[in-house]
């Protein structure tokens, strides 16, 4: 059902605001309510795409049950997990099952190594695995339809069972700067390289639909993020939500996936013309230095990675920096962002 904006007026500032209830369900079966004040331009402050898994949460347990009902033969559930997280960066759920059904039924082992992987296969073939008609897609849509289903049976189940244990997958640093975000009147919303029916159960069961409007998934838009983020600015404007290109941010834990989309979207919305500037900033989710330096290598061999930080800040946030408040609130604020705040550079050392 589609839910639009509605213009109101704060009756104790005269201040103009958007009021929208969020497309995602809640545990309690409700919706979010989210109200969004105008700039003086009749513009939102800004809008936060932002990544999920390895962003706000972190789903192992989940993950490593739901591929142990999809991949049933391989005997070493652990390795078997180890393996499909080591393609999560790839750009889209067909890439990733395509991939684990080279390894686990082709017996392509090599491709282990999703580097091996991504230049010997997807390079070649990334279009014809990412949208319907071959016969790429239709092997690896196979597998990710099962897994959208199994997942989100787990992902119910695991909540029913053990709702403290769901509260320990968030990724506290995250899920507070959503907080802060929406307080200050920025729109955020998600996507992700996953089917939907799983993904609503997240946003459901880890509470992410108190920050999301919505988030567009693999089952929504083909191709890797930067569709997603034309799709949910689409998808918001018909909503009366306009996106203010100049003010976009991007929050994800891959530097090619989820940042590099802002240099890509660019190039999206530069290429349909009318002129629009956009105008990005990125935020890294890192766990320690050793992730950090990663990050600038990979900038450092890639000639896109180097464009996107010459044209946009792009920080990452030190997951390990991050201190916490007496209450056990991460402290997120500006005299404490030194610490934990790095600027992505192509260089490890500078």
């Amino acid at each position: 059902m589609k839910k639009n904006a509605v213009l109101k007026v704060n009756s104790s500032t005269g201040r103009n605001y958007l009021e929208i209830e969020s497309h995602l369900e809640r545990v309690d079966g409700t919706y979010t309510t989210f109200r969004f004040p105008l700039q003086p331009n009749g513009q939102v402050k800004g809008v936060v795409f932002c990544d999920v898994n390895g962003t706000y949460v972190w789903l192992l347990s989940i993950l490593r049950e739901a591929i142990s009902i999809v991949f049933p033969w391989v005997p070493d559930v652990d390795e078997l997990l180890k393996v499909y997280l080591a393609g999560f960066k790839l750009g889209t759920s067909w890439r990733e099952f395509y991939r684990m059904y080279g390894i686990y039924v082709l017996k392509m082992k090599t491709w282990k190594d999703p580097l091996v992987y991504e230049n010997d296969f997807v390079k070649l073939h990334e279009h014809e695995i990412d949208q319907p008609g071959s016969s790429y897609y239709q092997i690896a849509d196979r597998f990710l339809t099962q897994f959208d289903y199994v997942a989100s049976g787990v992902v119910r189940r695991q909540y029913e069972e053990n709702p403290q244990h769901f509260a320990g997958m968030k990724i506290k640093p995250i899920n507070r700067l959503a907080e802060l975000l929406l307080r200050s009147g920025y729109v955020v919303v998600g996507m992700s390289a996953n089917p939907r029916r799983y993904i609503q159960a997240i946003c459901k069961y880890m509470g992410l639909a108190d920050f999301f409007i919505d988030c567009a998934t693999d089952s929504d838009i083909f191709g890797r993020k930067e569709y997603k983020m034309e799709y949910l600015r689409k998808w918001l404007h018909e909503r009366g939500i306009e996106v203010p290109l100049d003010r976009i941010m991007v929050v994800g834990d891959s530097i090619t996936g989820d940042l590099g989309s802002a240099l890509r979207f660019k190039w999206l919305v530069d290429g349909q013309g009318g002129g629009s500037k956009v105008d990005a900033y990125g935020l890294l989710v890192v766990k320690d230095e050793d992730e950090f330096n990663e990050a600038c290598t990979k900038i450092a061999l890639d000639p896109e990675l180097q464009t996107l930080v010459r044209t946009f800040r792009m920080d990452a946030i030190r997951l390990d920096l991050v201190t916490t408040s007496n209450h056990g609130t991460p402290n997120l604020a500006s005299r404490y962002r030194k610490t934990f705040l790095q600027r992505l550079t192509s260089s490890p050392a500078t």
